[in-house]
Order: C-alpha cells, then structure tokens, then sequence
C-alpha cells in the first residue's frame, strides 16, 4: 500500500446485503444450519461458525478450482489460502493500528 486509506467502509448488514446484486461482485453468505451468523458468533469458540466462515471466503471461482483437486491437494491449497488471508488481515490491522498513533 502506498499510504492510508481514508476509505470508509459500512459494515453494517442492510437489505442491499441479502438482495441480489445486478453486477458481478461476489457478496458472500454467512449462514449457518441454524441461521445467519451475528456480531455475537465466534470463530475461536464454535467449529460450526469457524466452518460457515471459512466456506464463504473462499470466492466461487476458487471454489470450482478447488473441488477439480484430489482431497489431499485440495486441503493443502486451502491452507495455503487461509495462511495468505490470515497474513492480508494482519497487514491491514497493522495499517490501522499505524494510522491512529
């Protein structure tokens, strides 16, 4: 990144979340067999929620991608993709934490 962002983002759940999008950007789902995930779910405290979470970051395409691969090669490639996920979170937390000092 070059600077900081003076971007906003809304993150806050509106219809426009659950209506269909006309262009092609890819909104995922969080829901879970007993109904949309909320503020109050955890991924360190609940496998299912940790599931739902980890099923919907990976986008469509690498979905499709994904599922071609044997089982073994297909969790490795997860992993890898969690692990650079995991590395993006932590490089915009550092970013924010370095914005407001």
């Amino acid at each position: 990144m070059s600077g900081p962002s003076h971007r906003r983002f809304d993150l806050n759940l509106g219809e426009e979340a659950v209506s269909p999008s006309p262009d092609n950007i890819w909104r995922p789902s969080f829901i879970s067999p007993t109904g949309p995930l909320t503020v109050g779910d955890s991924v360190m405290k609940n496998n299912m929620t940790a599931a739902v979470v980890a099923r919907n970051l990976v986008t469509p395409k690498d979905n499709r991608l994904l599922s071609r691969r044997s089982d073994e090669l297909a969790v490795k490639e997860s992993l890898a993709l969690s692990v650079q996920c995991a590395i993006s979170v932590s490089n915009m937390a550092q970013c924010l934490f370095a914005r407001t000092r």
